[in-house]
């Protein structure tokens, strides 16, 4: 099979290879009164007063960004933002169809590092994490067993600051165990000169990337 020009007959069939569907009915002007305004203030109100029900009261934790300068896209190299949404879109379809996580294409008209990370930063708020389930068996670090914690994230500076997915999973796990040496994984390119940072973040000791370990701590 060609599948270049197989795949480009179908994407012009498709028009898109992700949409957004509604899980609530709307037939109704009851539906459409708890969907919406005026019923749907509470749950606004509620998110007011703890930020972190809005994982339980909206979509947000199932909801993840996948996102790109489109610079380096999938094998093509720097193509441009509209041009890296094909793959993008395909990402979100893997999510979906392997993880039933929900995804949402984002190409974004920057290659400045900085400019990208905060664009990530004041978009995160849209946007969760998948926790490890607790009936999953946890394993105890111990600090002659586990004295290094390789930590993911978004975007990371070289002060020990990282940008994570929103949910503090890896803070809350590194605050129990301060004996372990946290290293950043990242590709050079998501290093920038400072990533904003909240008061219960928990800093680096170091950063690993694909040419390179530096450790300041530790």
């Amino acid at each position: 099979m060609d599948y270049a020009k197989e795949s480009l007959r179908l994407h012009e069939q498709w028009g898109g290879k992700i949409e957004v569907n509604t899980r609530v009915p709307v037939s109704t002007k009851d539906d459409l009164s708890l969907a919406y305004t005026p019923g749907v203030a509470q749950p606004c109100l509620e998110i007011q007063r703890d930020p972190d029900k809005s994982y339980t009261l909206t979509r947000r934790h199932n909801l993840c960004a996948v996102i790109t300068d489109g610079s380096a896209v999938l094998g093509l190299g720097d193509i441009g933002p509209e041009a890296g949404m094909p793959v993008m879109e395909g990402k979100c379809v893997l999510f979906k169809a392997f993880a039933d996580v929900d995804a949402f294409p984002l190409c974004i008209r920057t290659k400045d590092v900085d400019e990208f990370v905060h664009t990530v930063y004041l978009l995160s708020g849209s946007f969760g994490v998948a926790e490890p389930q607790e009936t999953l068996p946890v394993i105890t670090p111990q600090p002659e067993q586990a004295p290094l914690c390789l930590v993911p994230g978004l975007a990371f500076d070289r002060k020990g600051g990282r940008l994570g997915y929103g949910a503090g999973y890896y803070d809350r796990f590194l605050a129990a165990y301060p004996f372990l040496l946290k290293i950043g994984c990242a590709l050079t390119p998501f290093l920038t000169d400072c990533v904003p940072t909240e008061p219960t973040d928990q800093r680096l000791d170091g950063i690993a990337t694909e040419s390179s370990l530096e450790v300041w701590n530790g």
